[in-house]
């Protein structure tokens, strides 16, 4: 779908996704990322709103969780919590083509977790054939302060756009909850949104495309985002 005709359709939900369907109700939805970016701490917050400073390396871990993007629009996510780095490459293959959307991690203090989400990422799209996959990419540990990071918001905003990244960017800290519930929410919207076909097919040329859009992180509302990310218009605070 062109640009313009996407405008005109978000403007006619510019203020509820109630026009919304799903294709169905439950959703297996995988979290990939380095060892110790906060994988499970994102997920525990969201499911139980519980963190813990401990950290035990993940097997694999399966959470099911109901949420609501509206009363009409109800969903179950399956969300697979996966180790941090995988010995077989069949086995991230099998977790993949089994996904129907994806979270990947990084941290903002570890500058190689996100060159390796990046890579996840690529290898995600060959999976499934398309780029039009359900997929947000969560820089997590957004409570460290500037001093002690490997990631400023400009540089990771300058190695997506280097890497032609063209999906969702959203920074999170699981510490503290920020954007934790927003990110589920926003890859619920991103599926509801692709089922209708009113997301774009990402194609190779959006690479070449400006990338200034690319936020830093979103609102608790997924639908200020789209109106921000693709509409251009201002998002709320």
């Amino acid at each position: 779908m062109k640009k313009s005709s996407l405008k005109s359709h978000l403007w006619k939900w510019r203020d509820s996704f109630e026009s919304l369907a799903l294709p169905r109700t439950v959703f297996r939805v995988v979290v990939l990322g380095s060892g110790g970016v906060g994988k499970t701490s994102l997920i525990t917050r969201f499911t139980s709103d519980e963190f813990t400073e401990d950290y035990n390396p993940t097997v694999e871990d399966l959470y099911e969780t109901p949420l609501n993007l509206t009363p009409k629009i109800t969903a179950v996510f399956d969300i697979v919590d996966t180790a941090g780095s995988y010995n077989f490459p069949a086995m991230r293959k099998l977790t993949v083509d089994e996904g129907d959307a994806f979270i990947l991690v990084y941290s903002v203090e570890d500058e190689s977790s996100l060159h390796e989400v990046l890579k996840i990422r690529s290898e995600i799209i060959e999976a499934k054939g398309t780029n039009s996959v359900p997929m947000i990419l969560v820089a997590n540990k957004c409570d460290i302060p500037e001093e002690d990071r490997q990631l400023t918001a400009e540089k990771i905003s300058e190695t997506l756009i280097k890497a032609g990244v063209d999906c969702l960017s959203i920074a999170a800290s699981a510490r503290y909850g920020f954007n934790v519930i927003a990110t589920f929410k926003a890859l619920l919207a991103e599926i509801a949104f692709g089922h209708e076909g009113f997301l774009p097919n990402k194609s190779e040329n959006a690479v070449s495309r400006k990338r200034d859009r690319l936020p830093a992180h979103v609102s608790t509302s997924p639908l200020d985002w789209l109106k921000s990310h693709v509409l251009g218009a201002k998002t709320r605070s």
